[in-house]
């Protein structure tokens, strides 16, 4: 697990950088830093009826979908952390 802290300059503010690994296609593997103030929810979901279970964090400024590799308990054990 890693969290990074970002401090701006303009308003002296951390925010808090939660590391995850992509699971989308093409970017399998790729580490995926999400912004731990925006996270909305998190669960999972299958991409194919009967398939195998996707962990999905939804938030963002822009109301995004990101698909990461860990499992739903990890994700919830990383954003408490």
């Amino acid at each position: 697990m890693e969290k990074r802290n970002v401090c701006m300059e303009s308003n002296i503010k951390v925010i808090t950088m939660l590391k995850f690994t992509n699971a989308v296609g093409g970017r399998e593997g790729d580490p995926l830093y999400i912004n731990k103030e925006w996270i909305v929810s998190v669960y999972e979901f299958s991409k194919v009826p009967g398939g195998s279970l996707v962990t999905g964090i939804y938030g963002g400024p822009q109301g995004s979908l990101w698909e990461v590799s860990e499992s739903i308990s990890e994700v919830i054990k990383i954003i408490n952390s």
